[in-house]
């Protein structure tokens, strides 16, 4: 086989690959998404409250953030503080005591 048609080929399989991570990648997200509705009520595993504003994107590393708001009032950082949070670190859990759980569960669904 010629040099440069195992060139192409090769070229055309590498392009492949990296568009079949690509979606793989925005699926992956599309369900961490899917799991953070705008306008719902999560817990921290602390017991504080707070309501879902916005899912964005980090303006360098275009990493997916929630957007967040306390319910709660805070001495240190203000009346329902707007808070931002990387989402996988979100949906991530911690071990408290020796136990896995979540760092924020729902409480309750989007209202409206």
């Amino acid at each position: 086989m010629p040099k440069i048609l195992t060139l192409t080929i090769v070229t055309l399989l590498l392009k492949g690959i990296i568009m079949a991570n690509q979606r793989i990648e925005r699926e992956r997200e599309q369900q961490m998404v899917a799991q953070v509705p705008i306008g719902a009520f999560f817990e921290h595993y602390k017991g504080q409250k707070y309501k879902i504003i916005e899912i964005g994107r980090h303006s360098e590393t275009l990493q997916l953030q929630v957007v967040y708001q306390s319910l709660y009032d805070s001495a240190e950082f203000g009346d329902y503080a707007i808070w931002i949070r990387p989402l996988e670190m979100f949906l991530e859990t911690v071990v408290i005591d020796g136990q896995e759980v979540p760092r924020f569960h729902m409480i309750s669904g989007c209202e409206g």
